[in-house]
């Protein structure tokens, strides 16, 4: 597959308060499926949290055109 053909991998990491993760996971998570998802080319999205709880990393698929 040619260069501008492959998805464009988007990944932000967040650090969070160990005793709250679950907070930031539900934010996430609610904004990429209320807005994120919508956006063209989006293809897809997963969310990882730390074993710890102090990072979560989300990492986004979308078509190198629409970035």
């Amino acid at each position: 597959m040619p260069d501008h053909q492959r998805p464009v991998v988007l990944i932000n990491t967040f650090r969070l308060k160990a005793e709250d993760p679950a907070k930031l996971i539900a934010l996430l998570t609610k904004v990429t499926e209320d807005s994120v998802a919508m956006a063209p080319g989006f293809s897809d999205a997963t969310l990882h949290l730390s074993l710890d709880g102090e990072r979560c990393d989300v990492r986004a698929l979308a078509e190198p055109r629409a970035i």
